[in-house]
């Protein structure tokens, strides 16, 4: 036992390590994604600044030049050059970044043949380039490690040569004079119109946000890894008490056995105390002519009220017709009908009787009235009622649910109508336990049986609690899709009522999920099968995400 629950330990261990790690994994990712995001704000103002000097100061300075105010060869840096100015505004947004502890971003245009020597492209950068003359890619991104320091490398096509753009880098013969004498005329001359001068190089520093981001991951990982082991010895203890509890039940369930023995037993004295008969006469139209003196105490009408009326007349509402469609097709086969039926008296009360009906013949043989003779066992049903109740939800059993499965399996048949048994789980029902305790998970499950019933209404429909928050539907339509939609009605219904259950996976109200087994009306299939098949269908509508009805046609 020990060596399992270490086993246990080392495998969850083991799941916490890999999920820890995809989570660090994952944060870097982002990290990465917020600093491409940054470098390409950044770009977007750098193309700004460009297109002001491009459109606005140029042409002013060439205005100025042709209206005299400045020399025709008059050329500065600081004016007419768009990379010298988005060069200087990233030293200063460094300067800025260095006082709020970021920091810098390397921000350079990289070029093999540059006007100014500080834009030479390095051996990486060289290559970048050379991706960028040889692919059609519009940006390039590497994690690069240098000395010692992680950077996202980040470049794009810098400027494509335009033929306004020759008059400085063409043939520096023709360039304006101040400006070969700033830079000289043995670099960044000699360019020709659509080719590409240099790339847009950056290095964004990770370093920093690395280490703050990896800093949080371990406080919150060492405190994750606390609560587990502190929940994994809570879980521990809790199963070594579910194992004294479990053996406390098996000690009970010995002691309901012999409870059931007694039952048994007084169901057998029950037979012989309630030997209080009742009779009736019915002619051949089913109308009653004549009727016991035990029979009126115990309906509660008149011997006038009832001479004429059908056999049928103090016949309980729950009571379908089909059970006396049944009796007359029995009698008019010549034979006689045993059963039990359910009545109500005139004030209101209902009363069970076991009911032997026979024909009265005269001295011809032939049939001229019928006889019904009845044993009052209402106690005894009221008691079978018992066992056969759920009492916490008041819905049937499962001792029942095995009883009445060939029944309404058979009734369906009869009525040439689809059977089905759906099986239903509360969604998370566990967790609800755990956070919410037994009183309000009890409550949960009678508010469930009662949804139900909402759902199921017609007499025919039988509910049935199995135990836990596990329940089943035995009922019929005459179509699948009548079936089906009943299911998914029941769903809905809940789901609208909407319990609160703040620790399901799926939904902050509670939920079910419903597998449903269908029978053809000529069907063979015994409840061993049928429940097999419809719990298969459960599991599955649990597999995919719970709060929905799976259905399988058999």
């Amino acid at each position: 036992m020990r060596s399992s629950r270490l086993v246990s330990f080392l495998l969850m261990f083991v799941v916490y390590v890999a999920t820890m790690y995809l989570y660090l994994d994952q944060t870097h990712s982002i990290i990465i994604d917020e600093t491409e995001k940054n470098i390409e704000n950044t770009l977007l103002s750098q193309r700004a600044l460009g297109t002001v000097v491009s459109h606005i100061q140029k042409p002013e300075i060439y205005k100025l030049k042709i209206d005299g105010v400045l020399d025709k060869d008059y050329f500065s840096p600081a004016l007419l050059s768009s990379s010298y100015i988005t060069i200087k505004l990233n030293e200063y947004a460094n300067v800025e970044r260095k006082k709020l502890g970021i920091a810098p971003m390397l921000y350079k245009y990289a070029s093999p043949n540059p006007m100014n020597p500080e834009n030479l492209a390095d051996h990486f950068e060289l290559n970048v380039f050379k991706k960028f003359q040889t692919t059609p890619i519009r940006k390039y991104k590497e994690i690069i490690t240098e000395n010692g320091k992680n950077y996202l490398y980040y470049a794009i096509a810098g400027k494509i040569m335009e033929k306004q753009c020759l008059a400085c880098h063409g043939d520096p013969e023709n360039a304006p004079k101040s400006l070969v004498k700033i830079y000289g005329s043995d670099n960044g001359f000699g360019y020709k119109t659509g080719q590409l001068s240099s790339i847009i190089s950056i290095r964004a520093p990770l370093e920093g946000i690395y280490e703050e981001n990896d800093r949080q991951f371990y406080a919150v990982a060492g405190l994750i890894f606390l609560i587990f082991v502190t929940l994994f010895f809570a879980a521990e203890l809790f199963k070594t008490r579910l194992e004294k509890k479990e053996q406390a039940i098996e000690e009970e369930r010995i002691k309901s056995e012999a409870r059931k023995q007694h039952t048994r037993a007084l169901e057998s004295s029950l037979e012989n105390l309630y030997e209080h008969v009742i009779s009736s006469q019915f002619d051949m139209k089913g109308k009653i002519i004549s009727v016991s003196d035990a029979l009126l105490r115990l309906c509660g009408y008149s011997r006038e009220e009832l001479i004429g009326q059908s056999f049928c007349f103090f016949k309980h509402p729950d009571t379908p017709e089909t059970l006396f469609q049944d009796i007359w097709k029995a009698l008019a086969d010549g034979g006689r009908w045993k059963g039990e039926v359910k009545n109500i008296s005139k004030t209101g009360e209902v009363f069970w009787v076991e009911v032997d009906i026979t024909p009265m013949k005269d001295e011809h043989n032939i049939t001229f009235a019928f006889e019904s003779v009845m044993r009052v066992i209402t106690e005894k049903k009221a008691l079978l009622e018992d066992i056969n109740i759920d009492p916490l939800t008041s819905l049937l059993n499962r001792r029942s649910f095995e009883k009445r499965f060939e029944v309404e399996k058979n009734r369906a048949k009869r009525d040439q109508k689809y059977f089905a048994l759906l099986m239903i789980d509360i969604d998370f029902f566990k967790q609800y336990n755990d956070h919410y305790g037994h009183v309000k998970g009890d409550d949960v499950l009678q508010k469930v049986s009662r949804n139900l019933e909402r759902s199921f209404r017609r007499s025919s429909d039988l509910i049935f609690r199995l135990g836990g928050e596990e329940f089943a539907v035995l009922t019929s339509e005459k179509s699948i899709g009548q079936l089906i939609d009943s299911a998914q009605n029941a769903c809905s219904k809940l789901q609208k009522e909407c319990i609160q259950h703040l620790y399901s996976d799926i939904c902050p109200c509670l939920t079910i999920s419903i597998g449903m087994a269908i029978l053809p009306q000529d069907s063979t299939l015994g409840l061993e099968e049928v429940y097999e098949k419809s719990d298969e269908a459960l599991y599955k509508a649990k597999e995919n995400g719970r709060n929905q009805v799976q259905v399988v046609e058999l």
